[in-house]
């Protein structure tokens, strides 16, 4: 069993102590989005494969990393460049580099991927915006680099507001092709790869492949274990994913993105409590 922690809010962000306090406890319970009242009870114990974070920003949990040394875990971390208007809640970018330098040190560049996405544009946030941020950061990351996974902005009727406020929109097709062939030439710069998470295209020309954020062959490497878990069929068309079980809950998220599909109108922070089995909710 794969737990996805959490594509739908940022546990090590916000939820850090709730989840450290879960360990402690030997258990937690996740809840259908769809169905609250469907609950399933999971013993954090040897049946978990793996442990797979998803984070702009780690750092609360850094510290305290031996308590869940006895499990397989691998961190996705988002750095990108975009001012507050975009990623209103963050700490500062050089802050935010400096706690995935400390999070790869700790535990190793295989084990610490870098997001770089969503890639948007509008009047401010340029190609060229992005071609000279993602240098700079794949040149403060490049001891502590191995794979950046790239996608960019997709509509949803949750985002489609703010996106619309903002002058927010997709690349073109050639928009991408210039951005993704200076990207490239980056990533070769120094030594790392690029892959795309759920995107339609294909920029495999540009030496680009589709990802698999939740990766068989990452985990099957990276821990010496052998995996049962198929393709997430329930994600998005292109997503490479293998089946996992996301213990997160939407409407928690304090980052407050605009581009977020996981920020519905209300928010639930207030119902996220420390000693609750539930992230969010009381069981």
């Amino acid at each position: 069993m794969i737990l996805s922690i959490s594509r739908r809010t940022d546990i090590p962000a916000f939820y850090s102590e709730w989840f450290y306090q879960r360990v402690e406890e030997g258990y937690l319970i996740t809840q259908n989005p769809m169905n609250p009242k469907q609950r399933r009870r999971i013993e954090l114990n040897d049946q978990i494969s793996c442990l797979v974070f998803w984070s702009k920003n780690p750092e609360p949990m850094v510290e305290r990393l031996k308590e869940i040394d006895h499990f397989n875990y691998y961190f996705h971390f988002t750095l990108n460049a975009y001012g507050t208007d975009i990623e209103p809640n963050l700490p500062s970018l050089d802050s935010r580099i400096k706690t995935y330098i400390d999070l790869a040190r700790k535990i190793g560049n295989k084990r610490v991927i870098w997001r770089y996405d969503p890639i948007l544009l509008n009047g401010q946030y340029s190609t060229e915006f992005h071609i000279d941020s993602f240098a700079k950061i794949a040149k403060s990351l490049s001891p502590y680099l191995s794979k950046c996974v790239i996608s960019f902005i997709d509509t949803y009727p949750v985002n489609k507001k703010k996106l619309e406020q903002h002058s927010i929109h997709a690349p073109s097709a050639d928009e991408i092709k210039t951005i993704v062939n200076e990207l490239t030439k980056i990533a070769f710069e120094y030594d790392f790869l690029i892959e795309t998470c759920a995107e339609q295209s294909s920029l495999e020309d540009f030496g680009i492949c589709h990802g698999h954020c939740i990766d068989k062959k990452l985990i099957e490497s990276e821990f010496n274990v052998k995996l049962n878990e198929k393709k997430d069929n329930y994600l998005r068309e292109n997503c490479g994913c293998v089946q996992s079980i996301d213990v997160g809950a939407y409407s928690t998220c304090l980052n407050q993105c605009i581009y977020c599909y996981a920020q519905h109108n209300q928010n639930k922070s207030k119902y996220c409590f420390v000693d609750s089995p539930l992230m969010c909710g009381v069981e």
